[in-house]
Protein backbone atom coordinates (compact mmCIF):
# COMPACT_ATOMS: atom_id res chain seq x y z
CA UNK A 1 0.00 0.00 0.00
CA UNK A 2 1.53 3.22 -1.11
CA UNK A 3 -1.17 5.72 -0.19
CA UNK A 4 -4.32 6.40 1.82
CA UNK A 5 -6.64 5.43 -1.04
CA UNK A 6 -5.02 2.00 -1.28
CA UNK A 7 -5.24 1.59 2.49
CA UNK A 8 -8.95 2.54 2.56
CA UNK A 9 -9.62 -0.11 -0.08
CA UNK A 10 -8.46 -2.78 2.38
CA UNK A 11 -11.31 -1.99 4.79
CA UNK A 12 -14.31 -4.28 4.86
CA UNK A 13 -17.09 -1.98 3.63
CA UNK A 14 -19.65 -3.77 5.77
CA UNK A 15 -17.93 -2.45 8.90
CA UNK A 16 -18.69 1.10 7.81
CA UNK A 17 -22.41 0.54 8.02
CA UNK A 18 -22.12 -0.06 11.78
CA UNK A 19 -20.57 3.33 12.48
CA UNK A 20 -23.07 5.06 10.19
CA UNK A 21 -26.02 3.34 11.87
CA UNK A 22 -24.69 4.25 15.31
CA UNK A 23 -23.89 7.87 14.45
CA UNK A 24 -27.21 8.73 12.83
CA UNK A 25 -25.74 10.40 9.75
CA UNK A 26 -28.70 9.77 7.48
CA UNK A 27 -27.25 11.35 4.33
CA UNK A 28 -23.94 9.52 4.71
CA UNK A 29 -25.82 6.25 5.18
CA UNK A 30 -27.98 6.96 2.13
CA UNK A 31 -24.88 7.69 0.06
CA UNK A 32 -23.23 4.53 1.37
CA UNK A 33 -26.24 2.34 0.57
CA UNK A 34 -26.64 3.95 -2.86
CA UNK A 35 -22.95 3.53 -3.69
CA UNK A 36 -23.35 -0.15 -4.46
CA UNK A 37 -20.88 -1.46 -1.88
CA UNK A 38 -22.92 -4.66 -1.76
CA UNK A 39 -23.30 -4.50 2.00
CA UNK A 40 -25.16 -7.20 3.90
CA UNK A 41 -27.68 -5.00 5.71
CA UNK A 42 -28.20 -7.73 8.34
CA UNK A 43 -24.55 -8.52 9.01
CA UNK A 44 -23.66 -8.53 12.69
CA UNK A 45 -20.55 -7.16 14.34
CA UNK A 46 -18.38 -9.03 16.86
CA UNK A 47 -20.96 -8.37 19.61
CA UNK A 48 -23.79 -9.73 17.50
CA UNK A 49 -25.30 -6.28 16.85
CA UNK A 50 -26.87 -5.55 13.49
CA UNK A 51 -26.77 -2.04 12.02
CA UNK A 52 -30.48 -1.72 12.84
CA UNK A 53 -29.87 -2.65 16.46
CA UNK A 54 -27.20 0.05 16.76
CA UNK A 55 -29.47 2.65 15.15
CA UNK A 56 -32.39 1.72 17.41
CA UNK A 57 -30.32 1.67 20.58
CA UNK A 58 -28.96 5.12 19.76
CA UNK A 59 -32.42 6.53 19.00
CA UNK A 60 -31.74 7.18 15.33
CA UNK A 61 -35.28 7.02 13.95
CA UNK A 62 -34.56 8.13 10.39
CA UNK A 63 -31.61 5.77 10.09
CA UNK A 64 -33.71 2.91 11.48
CA UNK A 65 -36.46 3.65 8.96
CA UNK A 66 -33.94 3.73 6.11
CA UNK A 67 -32.38 0.44 7.20
CA UNK A 68 -35.80 -1.20 7.43
CA UNK A 69 -36.71 0.08 3.96
CA UNK A 70 -33.42 -1.38 2.74
CA UNK A 71 -34.29 -4.83 4.07
CA UNK A 72 -33.03 -4.85 7.66
CA UNK A 73 -34.56 -7.61 9.78
CA UNK A 74 -36.83 -6.09 12.49
CA UNK A 75 -36.43 -9.32 14.48
CA UNK A 76 -32.64 -9.50 14.52
CA UNK A 77 -31.07 -10.35 17.85
CA UNK A 78 -27.68 -10.09 19.53
CA UNK A 79 -25.58 -12.87 21.07
CA UNK A 80 -27.84 -12.91 24.15
CA UNK A 81 -30.99 -13.18 22.06
CA UNK A 82 -32.02 -9.59 22.78
CA UNK A 83 -33.97 -8.24 19.83
CA UNK A 84 -34.12 -4.84 18.23
CA UNK A 85 -37.58 -4.36 19.77
CA UNK A 86 -36.18 -5.20 23.21
CA UNK A 87 -33.60 -2.46 22.73
CA UNK A 88 -36.29 0.09 21.91
CA UNK A 89 -38.41 -1.11 24.84
CA UNK A 90 -35.46 -0.90 27.24
CA UNK A 91 -34.79 2.66 26.08
CA UNK A 92 -38.47 3.60 26.44
CA UNK A 93 -38.62 4.87 22.86
CA UNK A 94 -42.32 4.70 21.98
CA UNK A 95 -41.83 6.05 18.46
CA UNK A 96 -39.17 3.43 17.74
CA UNK A 97 -41.34 0.64 19.16
CA UNK A 98 -44.16 1.71 16.84
CA UNK A 99 -41.81 1.81 13.85
CA UNK A 100 -40.46 -1.67 14.57
CA UNK A 101 -43.86 -3.25 15.21
CA UNK A 102 -45.19 -1.72 11.99
CA UNK A 103 -42.24 -3.34 10.16
CA UNK A 104 -43.02 -6.76 11.64
CA UNK A 105 -41.12 -6.97 14.93
CA UNK A 106 -42.51 -9.89 16.92
CA UNK A 107 -43.93 -9.00 20.32
CA UNK A 108 -43.60 -12.51 21.73
CA UNK A 109 -39.95 -13.10 20.84
CA UNK A 110 -37.87 -14.01 23.91
CA UNK A 111 -34.15 -13.67 24.63
CA UNK A 112 -32.01 -16.52 26.01
CA UNK A 113 -33.33 -15.76 29.52
CA UNK A 114 -36.95 -15.99 28.35
CA UNK A 115 -37.61 -12.23 28.58
CA UNK A 116 -39.84 -10.38 26.08
CA UNK A 117 -39.70 -6.73 25.01
CA UNK A 118 -42.69 -5.93 27.22
CA UNK A 119 -40.94 -7.49 30.23
CA UNK A 120 -37.82 -5.38 29.51
CA UNK A 121 -40.02 -2.28 29.45
CA UNK A 122 -41.65 -3.27 32.76
CA UNK A 123 -38.31 -3.98 34.42
CA UNK A 124 -37.06 -0.49 33.60
CA UNK A 125 -40.27 1.41 34.31
CA UNK A 126 -41.06 2.32 30.70
CA UNK A 127 -44.81 2.52 31.31
CA UNK A 128 -45.68 4.09 27.93
CA UNK A 129 -43.96 1.21 26.14
CA UNK A 130 -45.56 -1.38 28.43
CA UNK A 131 -48.98 0.10 27.72
CA UNK A 132 -48.34 0.18 23.99
CA UNK A 133 -47.03 -3.38 23.78
CA UNK A 134 -49.75 -4.86 25.98
CA UNK A 135 -52.41 -3.03 23.96
CA UNK A 136 -50.91 -4.28 20.71
CA UNK A 137 -50.73 -7.83 22.03
CA UNK A 138 -54.50 -7.71 22.67
CA UNK A 139 -55.54 -5.56 19.73
CA UNK A 140 -55.06 -6.10 16.02
CA UNK A 141 -56.06 -2.51 15.20
CA UNK A 142 -52.64 -1.00 15.82
CA UNK A 143 -53.22 2.25 13.85
CA UNK A 144 -55.45 3.57 16.70
CA UNK A 145 -52.75 2.69 19.20
CA UNK A 146 -50.21 4.55 17.06
CA UNK A 147 -52.26 7.73 17.19
CA UNK A 148 -52.64 7.44 20.96
CA UNK A 149 -48.94 6.76 21.44
CA UNK A 150 -47.96 9.85 19.47
CA UNK A 151 -50.07 11.97 21.82
CA UNK A 152 -48.30 10.49 24.86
Amino acid sequence: MSNWKDYKNTFDSSETIFSLARSGHIQKLKNFLDSGHGVDINKKNHKGYSPLMLAVYNGNHEVSRMLLKSGADPNSSDLSGNTVLMGAAFKGDVEMVILLVNWGAKLDQRNHDGITAEQWAKAFGRSNVVSLLSTKANNTKFPNVILAAKVL
